[in-house]
This record gives C-alpha cells, structure tokens and sequence, in this order.
C-alpha cells in the first residue's frame, strides 16, 4: 500500500541515476518526489530556517522542490544511509519573457522585421528565424529568487534569417523596429538543477531536509495607547512576506534576537547553478546579484537551534536526536502556529496585547560639549548647545516575551501623538520611549571658568585664579574649575518629572541632586575621564529648577 501511494505522488524524469556502489548507469522514469516545506522560521532579514520532508524510496529519486541553501547550513536525517548529488536534465517550460531573447522566442517562425537604417529609412525582411551555431549547451541566465534553477537563452545582440532566396542574414537587434509573425514559441527547451539521492539502506522515515535560505521575512509593529490614570495599552503585529515558494499549512516561528550568520552572501555547493568561481567569490565577500537579491542585512543565528525545531519529534520515525537545552534567551521563537500563504502574497497578523501602567516623563540628553583635549566645543547655536527635550513616556515590558526592534505608534485616546523606533526589551524591564520634541518644558545650560584664562564662551562672569599646568605625552596642558547651572523651566499646567542624561569631560567635583554617575569608554587621545550623569528631578506647574555642579578638567594649550 505504501508503495502504491508513493507511485501516486512521482513524476517520469530521464536522468542518471547513481547505485550504492558509487557507479552510475541510465535509468528512465526516475521518479520525483516533492519534499514540501513543513516548518519555516523567519528572520526580520530575510533569512528563514526551512524544514522540508519527503517520503524516501528505497531506489534513486529526484527531489521534486528547489532549494538555495545558505552555505553550511544544509543537513539532513538520517545523517547516513545515502548518497546525494546535483543533476541536469531538459525540460520544456513556459516562455516567461518572450523578449529576453529573440532567437529563442521566434525560432523556426516565419516573420516580417521592420529594420532602421542608418538614414532613417525604414527596410523590411521576410525569412525564417533560425539558430546559427546550434548547440547541446546554450548561455542561460538565473530566473530571479523564486525559481533559481530554472534557466532561459541569455539575450543575445543578433538575430540571424534565413531568406526565401537561401541566403542567410543576421541583424543587429538595436535595429528592430518591429516583428510580425503568426506565432511565438510559448515554451522553450530549459535544463533544470535537481538533487539526485541514492539510498544505501531502507530509511525507515521521512527524510528531513533543513537549511537556511532567503526570501521570506517578518515586519514587526507595535502600537502604544495611554489613557486615563496611567493605565496603558501595548499591542504588537507583523507583516509576513512571502517571496520564497506557495506554502501550504506550514508551521511557522518568528525569530527576535541579533543572529549572526557568517556565511550569509554564501549559497551552498549543492546551490542550482553554483560554479567554482561563483562559489569562491561569495566566500570571498564580493556576492552574486543572481543568487543575492535580497538587500544585505545584519543577521545569523546557530543552525542547531532551528535544527532542533526540525527533529525534535524525529525520535518517534526511528532516528536518534538530542532533546533541547532550553538555553535560547538571546534567540526568542515565537510560534504562531500553520498558515498557508502563496508565493508573493503578504499576511497580516494581530499577535498580542497587554494592558499596564505608564508614567510621563520629559527626557533632556545633553551631549558632550568638549572635545578629546578638553577644548570647548563650537556650536552653531544655543539650541544644539543646551541639548535636546523629549517628551517621553516611562514603561516596563507587560508582554512575557521580549520586545524586539520595531517601529512603534503611540496615540492618546485615539489621538496620533507620534511614531518612533522601540529597542529591544526584556520581559519586565523598564523602558523609555521618546514621542515628540518637549515644547513646554524648556532647558538651558550655563557654564563659567572659575580658574585662570578665557570663559568658555557662554558665561556671565569670570573668576580670574592661579591656574595649573601639566604636561602629558610632550603636550601641554591647563586645569580649568568650571562651574555649570541647569536650568529648567515648566511652561505646563502640571508637574513635569525631568531626567537628565549629560555626558561631561572631566573630574566632577560637586553636583546639585546626587546624579548618578557612569564611566564611558573613550579614545586614546582624551586625557580627561568622560561621564556620564543622570539626574532625575520634580518641576513645578509654572516653575523653575536649577542643578549646580562642578567639574575640573585639562585644557591643551
């Protein structure tokens, strides 16, 4: 019965077949056997871990299904009991682009051409379009992403006739002004790339093909709503977008994380179509248009992982796997169970939505003014100088699964407040999103020189000191006490809770306010330690706060 039904499901094919000894010998009817996608993780790159199956033979068969694998990334189980290898074989197929290449199209066809001449004049031919050079190997080109191993006559420059007269002409298709003719050929003889396996023993289950390939991505989006009495709503979405092949009921996983994929540019050997060369060179870094369409990204993740995925009921058909660590925190999946969707079409889908709290906020990042040898900065105005003001919104992670990087849209009863990128964030972290530039809060910074030598350039007054001179690696320099004021003013009819981010060059000596203080790495050149300070504060409706600090820092000469 089992072979009755696999019978079914073959397709005649002429191809050389390879016997378990390693020799090989003509068959006709090798069958094919389809090897259907059945589970499919996606990446937001691009790049998705594929899971196929097939039912094996205990003779030689064609994998039916094309496959572009990613290199290194291609394994299948059982691990042994069979041999498998790439094969050419001819096969009509439809004229997809009839223009592409003339000769092909209008082969053995009688037709009337409009030619420009050089004058301008128009001339007119009639003859039959033939083949010059006949041959067993024609140049072919790829057919883009989806069908990688179907290939077409390349474009060629001339079109050759033969006249009624017996002669035989050939034209220079830049000079076609038009081709008249009762017919075109609407299929052409095309060679196909398939797997060949040959197996060694009886499989005693389905044969699991797993690897990474392009064409199939997801698109994140959340949606923040605030409403009364801090309460809160977060919902996400996505976007899948299939260009890979139709699938029908496949169980798929969205994967959130930042993989890493080295040979990502790379197609597998066994890749439709690969060469040496092509080979070589996408190792090499410098990429192949033909087998690379999608846009470079950022991505990777170690195979076992969707491996796992793949296998983790093979134990049951017979093979021997390893149960999964459970260790996958910096790589979430997101199982949304099985969808059918054809190749081109894109599926939109609500995934989740938590409600919690939230708390306002107005968020003021203050860059570092100075530059590595301690020397002010030059703004081109006061704006960029005193930082900027976001009106922000304080909240943790209510999802039990993490946050990935995504666009976010908040609204406030159903109001458009502003569209912004969220980061990634882990379940219950806490997280700041800024909504729009803060008008109604305004911030302003102060700085004066309390030791010898020039203010920095925005002060009120200027304390003339004894100053000090070091010398650091041949270079000289002077220790300046500089003495800065924040100030903040609220223009709102309510509190405004303020964080402060400011990084500063320099030693802090005192700070109004307690900030916390955090060291950041810095170039090899800088002689001043660069901080980073936070301050949180309470500002009044209608009032005014001020922060003091000080700090000293070395100023080449």
């Amino acid at each position: 019965m089992k072979k009755q039904w696999i019978a079914g499901i073959l397709c005649a094919c002429l191809a050389t077949a390879v016997t378990a000894s390693g020799k090989t010998q003509e068959k006709k009817d090798t069958p094919c056997v389809p090897a259907p996608i059945t589970k499919l993780a996606l990446f937001k790159n691009g790049v998705g871990a594929v899971v196929r199956e097939a039912v094996p033979l205990s003779e030689p068969f064609f994998i039916k299904d094309e496959m572009t694998p990613i290199h290194g990334t291609l394994w299948l189980t059982p691990y042994t009991g069979f041999r498998m290898k790439t094969v050419k074989h001819p096969f009509s197929g439809p004229n997809e682009q009839p223009f592409q290449n003339l000769t092909a199209t209008y082969e053995n066809r009688e037709v009337r051409i409009s030619l420009l001449n050089g004058s301008g004049t128009v001339t007119e031919l009639a003859g039959k379009v033939i083949r010059p050079v006949p041959t067993k190997k024609r140049n072919r080109i790829s057919q883009p992403l989806r069908n990688p191993s179907v290939y077409i006559p390349a474009p060629e420059r001339f079109l050759t006739l033969s006249l009624s007269n017996g002669e035989i002409i050939s034209i220079d298709s830049s000079r076609i002004l038009s081709i008249r003719a009762q017919k075109l050929n609407q299929t052409l003889e095309q060679e196909k790339e398939t797997l060949l396996i040959a197996p060694e023993t009886e499989l005693a289950g389905p044969l699991s093909i797993a690897y990474l390939t392009k064409g199939a991505a997801w698109a994140p989006s959340y949606h923040l709503e605030l409403g009364a009495d801090a309460k809160m709503r977060l919902s996400m979405s996505c976007v899948i977008i299939n260009e890979l092949e139709d699938l029908k009921d496949v169980e798929v996983n969205l994967i959130s994380g930042y993989p890493n994929i080295q040979f990502e540019k790379a197609s597998s050997p066994m890749a439709p179509g690969m060469t040496l060369a092509r080979f070589f060179a996408q190792l090499s870094g410098q990429g192949d248009a033909q087998y690379n369409p999608i846009a470079k990204q950022k991505a990777a993740v170690m195979f076992n992982m969707a491996y796992t995925a793949a296998s983790e009921d093979s134990a049951a058909r017979g093979w021997a796997t390893l149960a999964p660590s459970g260790e996958s925190e910096d790589i979430h999946y997101r199982n949304i169970g099985r969808i059918s969707l054809n190749a081109g079409e894109r599926l939109y889908l609500p995934l989740e939505s938590a409600e919690s709290t939230y708390e306002r906020i107005v968020e003021w990042a203050i860059d570092d003014r100075r530059d590595d040898w301690g020397r002010p900065l030059r703004f081109d105005n006061a704006e960029r100088y005193n930082g900027t003001l976001w009106d922000a919104v304080r909240f943790r992670n209510p999802f039990r699964s993490p946050i990935t990087t995504a666009p976010i849209e908040i609204t406030d009863g159903g109001k458009f407040l502003g569209q912004t990128t969220i980061n990634w964030v882990n379940p219950d972290q806490s997280n700041i999103l800024r909504i729009t530039r803060a008008m109604t809060v305004i911030g302003e910074i102060r700085e004066n020189e309390l030791s010898a030598g020039k203010a920095t350039g925005i002060t009120s007054s200027v304390k003339q000191n004894s100053g000090v001179t070091v010398r650091i690696a041949g270079n000289s320099y002077r220790k300046q006490e500089i003495e800065g004021v924040l100030t903040l003013r609220n223009y709102r009819k309510s509190d405004a809770r303020v964080m402060i981010k400011m990084r500063l060059s320099g030693e802090l000596l005192s700070a109004d306010g307690n900030p916390s203080r955090e060291l950041v790495r810095y170039g090899y050149t800088t002689v001043n330690p660069r901080s980073d300070l936070k301050w949180e504060t309470l500002v009044k409706a209608d009032g005014e706060t001020k922060i003091r600090y000080q700090y000293s820092v070395l100023v080449r000469y």
